[in-house]
């Protein structure tokens, strides 16, 4: 049991590097999502195929890398509803979904927009830290703060 524990946080770890390697590079990183959905934008106005292989190759990569690297995250986020962190991970679930849905309106390359998306992946590294910490030393129970 304890072998699956420092496991999961190992990745939580590694989880943190990546976060940590998006922030150095918010600026490209916002700028290749910008540029993907201005493709497809224009792609559907046109009324043409936005298929995988109609893809441009230096976005498909990165769009490729973007895909594994969300849908491990969540995987990493829904097996932590199962630990004893079970309701701060279900509050940054909710938190998640809530951001998803207001920021994704516009998707126009923007300062405020680089500004938002390195608020968030800081946000996400102290989420990922606190987890961490919380399992191994602080023990802070999320019941009992309610």
């Amino acid at each position: 049991m304890i072998v699956f524990k420092v496991l999961y946080y190992f990745i939580g770890l590694v989880f943190i590097f990546l976060e940590i390697g998006k922030l150095a590079k918010v600026k490209s990183y916002v700028r290749k999502i910008t540029d993907y959905t201005s493709w497809a934008k224009m792609r559907k106005k046109k009324k043409e195929s936005t298929e995988w292989g109609d893809i441009p190759e230096e976005l498909k990569t990165h769009m490729l890398m973007i895909t594994i690297y969300f849908i491990s995250g969540l995987i990493w986020l829904g097996i932590g509803i199962f630990t004893f962190n079970w309701g701060f991970v279900l509050c940054y679930f909710v938190l998640m979904t809530l951001v998803t849905k207001f920021s994704s309106k516009k998707h126009i390359y923007s300062k405020r927009l680089v500004a938002w998306t390195g608020f968030w992946i800081l946000f996400n590294i102290c989420f990922y830290i606190f987890l961490i910490i919380n399992t191994f030393h602080l023990h802070i129970n999320f019941l009992e703060l309610f």
